[in-house]
């Protein structure tokens, strides 16, 4: 007799197991489902996390390295294409004993604003677009990371210098003209500051805030993945 497989077993091979808050559960299986080179699969109701470059490994002490890398891009790609939206329940279903729905429609609904990544970007999830793009360049690969890893105004800095780096210095990014160049610098010398505001202690005329130079280095971000590819396809 032949043994059936558990439909919430792994297939062979290495995978690291993830935790995400489960609210966002869905929206990571449809960023990163497979196929595709590193993608997320569900069992039961844990994540775990997949990819081609675990195939050479061979021991669990090889894989971890990589997976951090790979997970701090998702997470960084997350970041770059959530959206704030509305949500709403709009009616009540129940399907009886013979399968046939009872829709009852709520003309005042309950209403509520959440965050989602589910952004499409020429026909597939903009995450997923975002770590391809990433993925033709080093230094563009290093800012999705840093930009993943959220750990506050070191990270953003060198989020910042990773992005100057692909472009082949600082004053050859600012001729990029991707964003607008006074909220470049603005971002840029809050964040070189404030990474070292325990040694400097320095006050800054017009600083941003962490959350401004946050969505200034977003956009920064967005726009320098967009022109590479562009650059790519020409």
């Amino acid at each position: 007799m032949t043994e059936k497989k558990n439909s919430a077993q792994l297939s062979e091979g290495w995978a690291a197991h993830i935790l995400i808050d489960q609210a966002y559960h869905d929206a990571w299986l449809i960023a990163f489902a497979h196929p595709f080179e590193n993608w997320i699969e569900r069992h039961g109701d844990d994540l775990y996390l997949r990819s081609v470059f675990f195939k050479s490994c061979p021991s669990a002490r090889a894989v971890h390295p990589i997976a951090i890398v790979i997970l701090r891009m998702m997470t960084g790609a997350m970041l770059l294409t959530q959206i704030t939206h509305d949500a709403r329940i709009l009616g009540v279903v129940n399907v009886d004993g013979s399968g046939r729905r009872h829709v009852t429609l709520i003309t005042e609904s309950f209403h509520m604003r959440v965050a989602g990544s589910s952004i499409i970007e020429g026909g597939e999830p903009a995450a997923r677009t975002a770590v391809k793009r990433a993925s033709k360049n080093l230094y563009l690969e290093e800012a999705l990371a840093y930009f993943g890893d959220q750990g506050g105004w070191f990270d953003l800095y060198k989020c910042i210098e990773s992005i100057e780096q692909w472009a082949g210095g600082g004053h050859e990014l600012e001729d990029m003209n991707l964003i607008p160049r006074d909220e470049f610098k603005r971002a840029k010398r809050s964040a070189n500051n404030m990474r070292h505001a325990r040694l400097k202690n320095k006050a800054l005329t017009n600083e941003a805030s962490f959350d401004e130079a946050w969505v200034i280095v977003r956009d920064l971000l967005s726009a320098a993945l967009a022109r590479k590819e562009k650059e790519l396809n020409q």
